[in-house]
């Protein structure tokens, strides 16, 4: 390598060469980010010409590179957006069961649900509205007066809603 090297050998070398992938095994990556330390001093004893061969070749490979992860990027989006969502909402849960009272989070849940189940002409959305309230009002029953309490406005605010309407 110490012989001196043209234009050409250079252009030649870095169209050759496999660039650093920081997702390779550690040695493969050390042995390339070697290879390319001594293609920069190459490039350098060429001057100004050489180190700019050297960043047009390394901006292409790093282009190409962004090209293919953003299009695996995308393939693995698509196929993790569930997976992203359910792990969101867990540690959304885990927050709030953190922060907040119970009663806050029993009465984040009446706020939650569909009061107006009843006049729904979906068999599904009328039966999941009830066994919901029914859920409710057990959890409430077994919380205690505090519980009761809230269930009770909540039930009052849906009943004022309905005679506003």
């Amino acid at each position: 390598m110490n012989a001196p090297v043209s234009y050409d050998d250079l252009n030649k070398m870095l169209s050759d060469h496999q660039w650093a992938d920081p997702q390779s095994p550690h040695n493969e990556y050390w042995r390339a980010m070697k290879a390319e330390q001594r293609l920069f001093k190459l490039a350098q004893s060429l001057g100004g010409r050489g180190v700019e061969m050297y960043r047009i070749s390394h901006e292409n490979h790093l282009a190409q590179a962004r090209a293919v992860s953003y299009r695996s990027g995308m393939d693995y989006q698509r196929q993790s957006d569930a997976t992203i969502l359910a792990t969101v909402k867990r540690q959304l849960e885990n927050c709030r069961a953190k922060y907040m009272t119970p009663l806050d989070l029993f009465k984040e849940k009446l706020d939650k649900h569909d009061w107006y189940y009843e006049f729904s002409d979906d068999i599904t959305v009328y039966r999941s509205g009830k066994a919901n309230e029914a859920a409710l009002m057990k959890e409430a029953a077994e919380a205690g007066p505090e519980f009761q309490a809230a269930f009770s406005a909540a039930r009052i605010e849906r009943a004022n809603n309905i005679n506003k309407g």
